[in-house]
């Protein structure tokens, strides 16, 4: 696998995990305008309601002034309205008109800041609208002052203005005079692109202009009767340190710090595999090698071997009467140390096949009583040479067991022989089987030998290995009784358990599970 293409899952999870983060950045930045544009859109009803009210506390404070009720209303000096209000530094500062109207509505008299005519109102302004305006200005029956605002367009840009009816705060005064025939004071301020760039800094705007959109989205400036006759509209400010601005480049640096973190573990990590992978390689190379070879050695020395046990055989069985004691003697020990190099030699092609995983099992129907008593029988010389006990733990009557015969016997034969080598003379071996509370079958050779150290038990099992401690005592062997007594076992299905105190005596337990167990008894 090359490392593009090893490295590319990686890339494309981090991408994704990225592309999942701008997404939610994206989202959360639509939700936080979406909500920022509803708060700027409150903040601008806010901004005209203080407007608003700001103006409608001005007119109020003239209309309820009982000297501007006495020159105008009733003696219409109009000259005292031009220096008293229409002088008046609010003309300057705050609005950009003020008008004097009867209660019929007719323009008497108006001031607009520094005479600007643009500012003015025409006579014809509240044509058609003024009894409506008169209607809902007066709608106070008693002498009480009111404010009514509302939008109108002056030389066709929205204003706002706000009437209040003349009144004379002590009520009483003239006894003749009705409430709706009061006069009116108009103020007005005019939406010029001063006093939106005066709005927009406040409220964090940018473009804050009028539109003849009439879109909901957008501040809709309303007439007298309620119609829509322009709307405002603005782009909110764009902060220099906008919070998702700064998440999102910090979650980009952080994730391409991740990537190229992730490529360079990732590259050393691809290389190490490489490495172990090659000397995985070269080592399963030397393994076959040298299976290959001992399978071959082994193949051309059982041949020699199995002639010269034969001949020995028949000069044992057939020559003693013409060979002497000591010739006698010298053709035992060729016979003994041939099946001695052939047990060895069959041990290495054993091994050689277990591990290239060509070892194949021969399964039949097993009497496991017969298979026991007869490995004990073949052993039972060797025991006694040693003045060794064994003991038979066998019931009289078994369950049918499904195995290699063969390799059963071999198994058994490697535990029986193994315990008769490390223990001492005049000691005891017992050997045992029976059926587990599962249903599985349990072998056992127990020992009271030499015994093994903890620290070797696993050394044993494998392959070529044998206990230093048994080394010392010069007991011969390659190595691979138990490894191959192991590898028997597991090809069975089962597991081998070594349980050792040393000087004490050692216990091998196999336990095969209840699949190669029959119901029936034998």
């Amino acid at each position: 696998m090359s490392f593009s293409k090893a490295f590319f899952p990686v890339t494309v999870t981090v991408l994704i995990a990225l592309s999942a983060i701008i997404i939610s950045l994206s989202v959360t930045d639509r939700a936080i305008k979406k909500s920022n544009h509803k708060q700027s859109h409150y903040s601008m009803v806010l901004h005209f309601r203080h407007m608003q009210d700001f103006q409608e506390t001005l007119v109020l404070d003239y209309t309820e002034w009982s000297v501007a009720f006495e020159k105008l209303t009733m003696q219409n000096d109009l000259a005292w309205f031009g220096y008293s209000i229409g002088g008046a530094n609010i003309l300057q500062k705050n609005i950009h008109g003020l008008a004097f109207i009867k209660n019929d509505g007719t323009l008497v008299a108006q001031h607009t800041r520094s005479k600007n005519i643009d500012f003015a109102l025409s006579r014809e302004i509240f044509a058609g609208d003024f009894d409506l305006i008169r209607q809902r200005t007066l709608q106070n029956a008693d002498l009480k002052s009111t404010a009514y605002s509302f939008f109108i367009k002056i030389k066709g840009t929205p204003a706002l203005v706000s009437l209040s009816p003349l009144t004379h705060p002590e009520q009483g005064i003239h006894p003749d005079f009705y409430p709706d025939q009061r006069d009116f004071l108009a103020f007005w301020t005019i939406l010029t692109p001063e006093v939106l760039s005066q709005a927009s800094g406040p409220l964090k705007l940018d473009d804050l202009t009028l539109s003849s959109d009439l879109s909901p989205h957008g501040f809709l400036l309303k007439d007298s009767k309620g119609d829509i006759i322009s709307s405002l509209k603005w782009t909110l400010q764009t902060e220099d340190n906008n919070p998702l601005t700064l998440s999102f480049i910090t979650s980009l640096a952080m994730f391409s710090l991740l990537l190229l973190g992730g490529y360079f573990a990732y590259r050393r990590i691809f290389d190490l595999i490489r490495e172990l992978d090659h000397a995985r390689k070269h080592a399963e190379t030397g393994h076959q090698i040298k299976s290959d070879f001992l399978a071959t050695m082994s193949h051309e020395l059982r041949t020699p071997l199995n002639s010269i046990i034969g001949f020995s055989d028949i000069l044992i069985s057939g020559a003693t009467e013409t060979l002497s004691d000591k010739q006698n003697e010298y053709i035992g020990h060729i016979q003994s140390s041939g099946k001695h190099l052939l047990t060895i030699i069959n041990e290495i092609l054993d091994m050689s096949k277990i591990e290239a995983g060509k070892y194949e099992l021969y399964e039949v129907e097993i009497n496991l009583r017969h298979t026991l008593h007869q490995s004990i029988i073949y052993l039972q010389k060797e025991a006694d040479d040693k003045n060794i006990t064994l003991v038979k733990q066998i019931p009289e009557i078994l369950n049918e067991f499904v195995g290699d015969e063969k390799v059963l016997r071999q198994l058994i034969l490697n535990l029986l022989s193994n315990a008769i080598k490390f223990t001492l003379e005049g000691g005891q071996i017992i050997i045992g089987c029976s059926v587990t509370d599962k249903g599985g079958m349990e072998i056992f050779v127990e020992d009271n030998g030499i015994g093994i150290s903890p620290a070797k038990i696993d050394l044993i099992t494998e392959p070529y290995q044998q206990d230093q401690d048994h080394k010392i005592r010069s007991h011969q062997g390659t190595g691979l009784g138990l490894a191959i007594s192991k590898a028997f076992v597991e090809l069975h299905q089962g597991t081998m358990d070594i349980q050792s105190t040393l000087d004490v005596g050692t216990r091998v337990t196999l336990t095969f599970p209840p699949e190669r167990v029959l119901a029936e008894m034998i």
